[in-house]
């Protein structure tokens, strides 16, 4: 029995320890990848602090798609694509209206031939010329029917990107106040595994639980530990990702989520 025992608590002990390795493995890589994304090197990352205070997105889902829809930066820069497109379209379709072009000429002179004297004059000339397009070749046509193709697929792409922001934006809105009802449960099961674990580490001095006891009430304690950092995680990650789909982050974005870690 106490073979059976130890072989299982040696098994668990070999199971946290391939876990720690993992989550050193995860660690490492994730720093690595916020190097490349700042492109400077990451030494130390700051603790979130403990009194952090998480709130719902307020409001209506149907009002935020609306402001996403005026204020999301690549929808409007979609919206100047469309509007540069219809500008070429009506530039290439004009090639085909006729022409006209207006010359004044003033002239006044008081040298003759050979630049003899002469009595002073003066000249007004007035010009009207029309140039009528019939055909060239159908360069003017294709001009303009390329246009007319650029501007549909600018306006096929507008469409797609307004249901991209719709979609981002009601996830976003979802995901972060599902965070915030999963923080809830996770810490009531963090407080819960803890009361559990500390329960057990008493049984255990005073010989009624067994030591493997006291290791899956510790591991339990720490996946419950996890998974609420994970939950916060989610939320700051979802929130960020909300203000940036509907026009909303900004320097007062970045100073908020410095509030949330601790000074080094």
């Amino acid at each position: 029995m106490e073979k059976s025992l130890s072989s299982e608590i040696e098994a668990k002990l070999n199971g946290l320890e391939a876990d720690e390795i993992e989550a050193e493995a995860l660690y490492i890589i994730a720093k690595e990848s916020l190097t490349e994304l700042t492109g400077e090197k990451v030494e130390t990352l700051n603790k979130l602090k403990d009194d952090i205070e998480f709130t719902a997105i307020e409001g209506d889902v149907g009002q935020w798609l609306e402001q996403a829809k005026s204020t999301n930066p690549g929808l409007l820069a979609k919206k100047k694509s469309i509007d540069a497109a219809s500008s070429s379209v009506a530039q290439q379709q004009s090639r085909h209206l006729p022409t006209v072009d207006i010359q004044l000429t003033y002239y006044y002179t008081n040298t003759g031939f050979q630049s003899s004297q002469q009595p002073e004059s003066e000249t007004l000339v007035a010009g009207l010329n029309m140039s009528v397009h019939i055909f060239s070749g159908g360069s003017t046509m294709s001009r303009a029917d390329e246009a007319n193709q650029k501007l549909k697929m600018a306006k096929q792409e507008g469409i797609a990107k307004v249901r991209e922001i719709y979609k981002e934006t009601r996830a976003s809105f979802l995901s972060t106040n599902a965070s915030l009802r999963r923080i809830k449960a996770a810490q009531k099961a963090l407080e819960s595994s803890a009361k559990s674990r500390d329960a057990m580490e008493k049984g255990f001095k005073y010989g009624v639980q067994t030591i493997s006891d006291v290791l899956i009430s510790q591991a339990r304690e720490f996946r419950s530990r996890k998974e609420l950092l994970q939950a916060k995680y989610q939320y700051f990650k979802s929130k960020m990702r909300f203000k940036r789909v509907v026009g909303d982050i900004g320097e007062e974005s970045i100073q908020e989520i410095n509030a949330w870690l601790l000074p080094e």
